[in-house]
């Protein structure tokens, strides 16, 4: 019998669970457990029954049944919230997903690939279908899913997306198509306000849907005629925008489920792509399913794209479909359809070959056979042979060679004009009355290269894009230039009241037409073009304006360095609001340059200031350092708020993770420095940043106190300042504090405190502090699934917000679960690797790396990292906010290894800060109890009964915070210590209780080890 829930499939008979038709790997009793739940879904399944069924012959403890639930679980994506395999406390568990029966093995019939509208069949996409489909079906259930539709041009992406909103119409889906243009002239945000526009004029949307829509309508111009701008909220932050369209979106589908299609996303270059990370990430727990296709092309590494594709590839919920070639027997198929039998072997051979299997090319190819008349004897063609172009695209210049000299000219100014165009406009550019470019289009259209647009009675658009392109790169450089000028003029005249609407549009043809033209307009249309985007915070956008308007700049006969001056700090400041590091440095090192020669001091001090990143957690940056430095100098006395701005980098600068003493002492002082001049200065932005700098610095085991103070400041100081993430940070990093200390009331404090702050909308950047945060907590826990599923989203979440540090913290959390599960091999592999990263906490990582080599079997390998280690005893390593785990890490390495002299300066350190917890803030890498760590030195210096108090205390501690898994250790080193200096039965009970809580969390070197050390003990 094969059951169905969702994407999976249950076939019971065949002793196997699949999902979308790939068997899912599963162990023999997660899988007896899932059957048996199954089976008996309408009722709930004891504890007891699961525990007889799954373990007839054997005794197990209760945390074995759990590890097979987290398992299965784990094996149908129900990690979340339990809603398919739910638990009932004290009583059992029950199946609750829908299930429908499909029969006996082999009894379901395939499915029909379907057609769209038109006369030709849907050829070679069985696969692709089915990909799609199944991701229509998840999402048709509340799993809100996207699929990334990749293919080369002209390989039938849009074929496929006509298909599938036929299909899914047909189902009851809300379809809505938005299309990308070839074109940096487009509106901000133009695709996603296609989206909206659609959804609005929908009289089944419900109220609260329009209500969201005012909160976004100032930001996206094309809105405008919705809804009235004044009644919008002053709402000035792109993610609240970014979050409105993702809220419209989950409420459309709540009314009926939604089909997005957006077409040709390798044209999307402004922050759409941005907003389609973040719809992304918003939309897995809704009825929407998000189609989106792109082309396969070679493109520059710095493209948008590539960021956005590997974002949206790391999410559960995103499939990639990629549409390959027709294969010959296809081929033979869509022939089969034009001839009405089937082709002569030699036919289907030769378009194979030639047509690459590309449809567009294929049907191109057929077109041009019928031309010739050979389809009228096809069994001749094998006799003479098939005559076709060249090259594949030689099909698609192909059309546009035939058509007469007038025809052609005017294809050619359409194609500037953008893939659709209006015949008002086109005789315009074309220099033509609108009959003649009428009459001419009936040709172009005949030929099969461009088509009327529906319901628009003046309105065309190319059949395929790759009509545009080549047409267009048909043109000579100086007769395209004089097209887009001439477009630009024909826009001026057209919307002479109001420009701005088509601003955008403006700049661009401008811009590429400026060989012809004015240069000096060109500045000005790309100014205000830069000025509209970063209003409606399209900041990619603004930033490809600013650039074209120093070019503009530089083609002037007579360049102004100072407006130059002034358009390279926009430009910085546009790249710094996108979060593109690499373009905010290049323009805020050339504003810097500028100011130099300009002898501008406050203009060479905002380039320092935007070029150092205070949310980087003070990365090396000699250049950032540098600038910051020579700034201080040059500016003096003068602008106070500048000056703070400056002290408070210059010791955020300073502040490096592995620093000296003397370094530490300096960035110090410089921050409490730029804390006194914020204060002076009055700035709350200033104010804020100083405080974050000094309250990082002061990171480690002797400032509390202080840093809560701060903290608290800061939070004062929040409503006036412009930027939530310092003391969203600062509130964080004192939860963990709190957590050091074993205040875990004063951490939750902390905590609601930050999450409160941040509310339901809180940023990119906030929400990814959080969920390090909370990833750190769960491994504490124990609770390993869970912390592999949040760090993946946090993950996701860093790499959308560029940080430094988001790879790093998806590792550390990844290693800790290794370590725990046992797992050396992996976690050794991910240490060597880390350990070349020089931010990162490099005496940490080695000591973390000896202890696996250790596991491993190598003692001299781990000696030879105790001993890099060991210079100067241990005092090289910096007193900051990884100082304590570091120790701690270091002393059980120590202990391991043995080394009694080695020991007694790691007692001397530790010993002062034996209340505390060893762990880092934000990502919460927790190392245990100090006490802990003292325990296992003093037993390597046979200081037995010390060393007895420690465990005792570091179980006592541990047990406070809940952290499972560090306990058991705890008591199996204690049982293990008993065992060869005390009471055989003190040591029964702690490995016992190391045996029962490893075997439940999945400790697999623990389980082993106390097993080993209890058999001789159960023998006997």
């Amino acid at each position: 019998m094969i059951l169905r829930f969702g994407a999976f499939e249950f076939d019971d008979d065949a002793r196997e669970l699949r999902h979308a038709g790939k068997a899912v790997a599963l162990q023999p009793k997660p899988f007896e457990l899932l059957a048996l739940l199954i089976r008996e879904r309408g009722r709930i399944v004891s504890h007891d029954e699961l525990l007889d069924a799954l373990w007839p012959d054997a005794t197990v403890a209760p945390g074995s049944l759990t590890r097979a639930v987290s398992l299965a679980r784990r094996a149908i994506s129900d990690t979340k919230q339990g809603n398919a395999i739910r638990s009932f406390p004290r009583r059992g568990y029950r199946f609750c997903a829908d299930v429908v029966v499909l029969g006996e093995r082999g009894g379901a019939p395939p499915a029909s690939t379907g057609t769209a509208s038109g006369t030709d069949s849907f050829v070679g996409r069985d696969k692709a279908l089915r990909a799609v489909r199944d991701a229509w079906e998840r999402s048709a259930t509340g799993q809100g899913q996207v699929a990334i539709v990749r293919g080369r041009a002209g390989i039938g992406k849009t074929r496929l997306t006509e298909v599938l909103s036929t299909e899914f119409g047909d189902k009851g889906a809300r379809v809505i198509l938005a299309r990308a243009r070839d074109s940096e002239g487009v509106p901000a945000f133009w695709v996603w306000a296609q989206v909206l526009r659609t959804l609005l004029e929908d009289p089944q949307l419900s109220g609260p849907i329009r209500e969201l829509e005012r909160e976004m309508a100032h930001r996206i111009p094309e809105l405008g005629e919705k809804i009235e701008r004044n009644e919008v909220g002053a709402a000035g932050n792109r993610f609240l925008l970014f979050d409105a369209v993702a809220r419209v979106l989950v409420r459309a589908s709540r009314e009926r489920p939604l089909l997005l299609i957006i077409e040709d996303l390798q044209w999307v270059r402004d922050g759409s792509l941005r907003l389609l990370e973040h719809v992304t990430a918003e939309i897995s727990n809704s009825a929407v399913l998000l189609i989106a296709t792109v082309r396969d092309e070679p493109r520059e590494r710095a493209h948008p794209l590539h960021r956005t594709l590997a974002l949206l590839q790391q999410m559960g919920h995103c499939a990639t479909v990629t549409l390959g070639s027709l294969s010959r027997k296809e081929v033979g198929d869509l022939l089969r359809q034009s001839l009405g039998a089937n082709a002569p072997a030699d036919l289907t051979s030769e378009l194979f070959v030639r047509t690459e299997g590309v449809p567009l090319f294929l049907r191109e190819a057929i077109r041009w056979l019928a031309d010739h008349g050979d389809f009228d004897q096809p069994e001749a063609i094998g006799r003479l042979g098939v005559i076709l172009p060249d090259t594949s695209l030689d099909l698609i210049r192909r059309p546009l060679n035939t058509l007469g000299a007038a025809c052609s000219e005017l294809v050619c100014a359409a194609a500037v004009i953008g893939r659709e165009f209006s015949v008002p406009t086109l005789a315009s550019v074309a220099d033509c009355t609108r009959g003649d470019a009428l009459e001419l289009l009936d040709e172009a259209v005949c030929a099969g290269i461009v088509e009327p647009i529906p319901d628009d009675a003046v309105g065309f658009r190319f059949l395929h894009a790759l009509f545009q392109e080549a047409a267009r790169e048909a043109l000579p450089a100086a007769q395209r230039a004089r097209l887009h000028f001439r477009t630009a003029a024909r826009l001026e005249q057209q919307h002479a009241g109001d420009l701005d609407r088509v601003m955008s549009a403006l700049a661009h043809h401008h811009y590429h037409g400026m060989a012809v033209g004015d240069p000096e307009r060109t500045l000005t249309y790309s100014l205000r073009a830069a000025e509209l985007a970063q209003d409606a915070l399209a900041f990619e956008q603004a930033a490809v304006h600013y650039e074209r308007a120093i070019q503009s700049l530089d083609q002037q006969d007579t360049i102004d360095p100072e407006h130059r001056l002034r358009v390279l700090l926009a430009l910085g400041d546009a790249h710094r609001a996108a979060g593109e590091r690499a373009g905010r440095r290049m323009a805020y090192l050339q504003a810097q340059q500028t100011a130099k020669a300009l002898d501008r001091p406050a203009d060479f001090a905002r380039a320092a200031i935007g070029l150092c990143d205070l949310s980087e957690w003070a990365i090396r940056d000699q250049e950032a350092e540098a600038a910051v430095v020579e700034a201080i100098d040059w500016l003096g006395d003068a602008e106070p708020v500048l000056r703070a701005q400056l002290t408070t980098r210059r010791a955020y600068i300073a502040t490096q993770i592995n620093q000296t003493f003397e370094q530490q002492n300096e960035a110090e002082s410089l921050a409490r420095t730029a804390v006194e001049q914020a204060r002076a200065a009055g700035d709350p932005d200033a104010l804020q940043e100083a405080l974050y700098a000094l309250h990082l610095i002061l990171s480690g085991p002797d400032h509390f106190d202080e840093r809560r103070a701060l903290t608290l400041e800061m939070a004062e100081v929040a409503p006036r300042s412009n930027n939530l993430d310092p003391v969203v940070i600062g509130l964080i990093d004192v939860s963990c504090d709190r957590l050091a200390l074993g205040d875990t009331k004063g951490q939750k404090e902390f905590r609601d405190r930050a999450l409160e702050l941040i509310g339901e909308n809180g940023l990119p950047s906030q929400r990814w502090h959080l969920n390090v945060y909370a990833a750190g907590c769960k491994l504490l826990a124990g609770r390993f699934d869970e912390v592999l599923e949040t760090t993946q989203d946090a993950f996701a979440l860093g790499q959308r917000i560029e940080h430094p540090y988001a790879f790093g913290c998806y590792i550390a959390h990844r290693l800790g679960v290794m370590r725990e599960r046992g797992e050396y091999e992996a976690q050794i592999s991910l240490l060597q690797q880390a350990l070349e990263f020089e931010e990162g906490p490099v005496h940490w990582i080695r000591a973390l790396l000896g202890q696996a080599e250790l596991r491993r079997g190598q003692p001299d390998a781990a000696r030879e990292h105790f001993e890099i280690l060991a210079v100067d005893p241990f005092r090289d390593i910096p007193r900051s906010i990884r100082w304590t785990n570091t120790i701690q890490e270091i002393a059980l390495l120590c202990a391991e290894l043995g080394d009694a002299e080695r020991a007694a300066p790691l007692c001397g350190l530790l010993e002062p800060v034996a209340h505390h917890h060893a762990l880092f803030p934000t990502a919460v890498l927790y190392g245990g109890p100090v006490s802990y760590g003292l325990a296992r030195l003093y037993e390597t210096q046979s200081r037995i009964d010390d060393a007895r108090d420690c465990y005792a205390a570091a179980i006592e501690a541990a047990t406070l915070l809940e952290a499972r898994p560090v306990e058991a250790r705890i008591r199996f080193d204690l049982g293990a210590m008993e065992l060869r200096h005390g009471s055989p039965s003190d040591a029964r009970a702690q490995l016992e209780s190391a045996f029962e809580t490893g075997e439940a969390l999945g400790l697999t070197f623990l389980v082993e080890r106390a097993k080993a050390t209890l058999a001789p003990r159960r023998s006997s």
